[in-house]
């Protein structure tokens, strides 16, 4: 077991969370705040997709100083940006923690989370 802490805190959570409860209903896992930080840093280290599929770009756009043509493929490294240090102190570790005081969910246009979201409205590639 690589972290005893993190896995003795989860238990708690669920332990309290459930105490005494003989259903378990869908509302209920809203108040498992501790794993779902788990969930997301486990996501973040090791996502489904670590390329995301590829897309062409539909119009010239620069992205950090490169010029990125009209029907250019662009594939992102999502792994790249999930352990990028510039979005996240000590990216290589595993701390759950670190959602706390983030407020960066699966939804949206963070785009140091892409493992797990990105929508077609999101982006201007076909």
């Amino acid at each position: 077991m690589r972290n005893p802490n993190v896995m003795e805190k989860a238990q708690k959570e669920v332990r309290e969370t459930f105490k005494g409860k003989n259903k378990i209903t869908e509302s209920d896992l809203e108040h498992l705040v501790y794993l779902k930080y788990i969930i997301k840093e486990t996501l973040r280290l090791h996502p489904p997709l670590p390329l995301l599929l590829p897309r062409e770009c539909r119009e010239h756009c620069q992205i950090d100083g490169y010029d990125i043509p009209v029907k250019t493929k662009v594939i992102v490294n999502a792994f790249a940006c999930a352990v990028d240090p510039e979005y996240w102190d000590d990216a290589e570790s595993f701390k759950p923690e670190r959602f706390n005081s983030s407020s960066v969910d699966f939804m949206g246009t963070n785009f140091e989370f892409v493992p797990f979201w990105i929508r077609e409205e999101d982006v201007s590639w076909d």
